[in-house]
């Protein structure tokens, strides 16, 4: 920085001999703190957990977009059943409770341009005690990886709940 001050091509200002008076480096300083207010504000945000709020907010603006939920859909007796022992078992007793899961994403371009909602998971729910071996099985596109990512808080599900 010494070495481009002292330059001796250019149109600039004069400057002082000695490269640490403060009319050589206010600037400098001045932007430093500048710099450090900006990025320590980021960094309190990012902590925070200002863009999962934010994310939040701009989900319940966009919530009049999401279809309605399908009650009417045709189950499988053995799924209506583990459906309701779900929905009748305390979380306490249950390893892992995932209850009427529902996720919903927004296919748009970013926040001004929500495009059309993608249904993930609906209704999904099932129950698992300790010692338990489980595999969820399905096609491409079935919801798998979403339904992982809603367990281990990866994601925040649309609807339902998800107790670990």
């Amino acid at each position: 920085m010494v070495e481009f001050r002292f330059a001796s091509s250019g149109n600039g200002a004069n400057l002082n001999e000695d490269p640490f008076v403060f009319e050589n480096v206010g600037g400098d300083l001045l932007a430093l703190v500048a710099h450090f207010v900006l990025w320590f504000a980021v960094l309190m945000c990012i902590e925070a957990g200002c863009g999962k709020q934010i994310n939040r907010w701009r989900n319940n603006c966009y919530k009049t977009k999401y279809p309605r939920p399908e009650f009417d859909l045709e189950l499988d007796e053995q799924v209506l059943a583990e459906e309701n022992r779900v929905a009748k078992m305390k979380d306490s007793r249950l390893q892992v409770k995932v209850n009427n899961l529902r996720k919903i994403y927004m296919t748009g371009a970013g926040c001004t341009d929500p495009g059309i909602a993608l249904r993930a998971v609906e209704k999904l729910s099932f129950g698992l005690s300790k010692g338990e071996c489980f595999a969820l099985l399905g096609v491409n596109g079935a919801g798998k990886s979403t339904t992982f990512k809603t367990m281990v808080a990866q994601e925040e599900p649309t609807m339902g709940k998800v107790t670990v």
